[in-house]
């Protein structure tokens, strides 16, 4: 099972009866280089925005929780100094 992305459409679906080629012995180029590049490049974009996010949730998190520590705890406020 995998997800299949159709380069007409622009959809990905789920696709149940494949058959991987793992030589590429059945791909013929048919010379459209920028239309792949633009694919890549699409996908590269989308999993930085993804890594970005994640890493800035992550680190929101972590200052919230040792804000929240501190606090309980009557300790000074290290997460504000830290954005400083």
């Amino acid at each position: 099972m995998a997800n299949v992305h159709h380069l007409s459409t622009g959809y990905m679906s789920t696709q149940y009866h494949l058959v991987f080629d793992d030589l590429f012995e059945t791909v013929f180029s048919i010379g459209n280089y920028a239309l792949l590049d633009d694919i890549c490049n699409f996908h590269f974009t989308l999993i930085m925005i993804s890594i970005t996010i994640m890493m800035s949730l992550s680190l929101m998190t972590l200052l919230f929780m040792t804000d929240l520590l501190l606090m309980m705890f009557g300790k000074v406020n290290l997460g504000a100094m830290l954005l400083l």
